[in-house]
């Protein structure tokens, strides 16, 4: 479901953690529950609910099951300004972009059963 208005207003942006071609991603915690979570800014701007709901990304988070390999998506936000944001899992120690940047700087390639739960 696509709220109208902005993340800011439930959540409170702690830090970017993420800059992609796409969108930039946000470590934030919502303010009631204090639950971390990762919000998603999508760089295009988006007119209406229906041009939002049309995007690829949550329409496949949607139709996935629940999997401890796969974020989930709890909810999104079209804002004033037509920024749409999606509010997800937040996973601690980055994306895997991050990871393999990491593991080759030392030198630490992944093992077997590694990669067979990274794909």
């Amino acid at each position: 479901m696509t709220h109208l208005g902005s993340p800011h207003d439930a959540y409170d942006f702690i830090e970017q953690i993420g800059d992609g071609s796409f969108g930039t991603v946000h470590k934030a915690q919502h303010k009631i529950s204090h639950k971390l979570v990762a919000v998603k800014v999508m760089k295009k701007k988006h007119t209406t609910i229906e041009e939002c709901q049309g995007q690829f990304e949550p329409k496949l988070l949607d139709l996935l099951p629940a999997h401890i390999n796969i974020v989930q998506l709890y909810d999104s936000y079209l804002s004033p300004n037509c920024e749409l944001s999606f509010i997800m899992e937040y996973m601690d120690g980055g994306n895997l972009y991050q990871l393999m940047r990491e593991r080759r700087h030392h030198n630490l390639p992944f093992n077997h059963c590694e990669l067979r739960s990274i794909l």
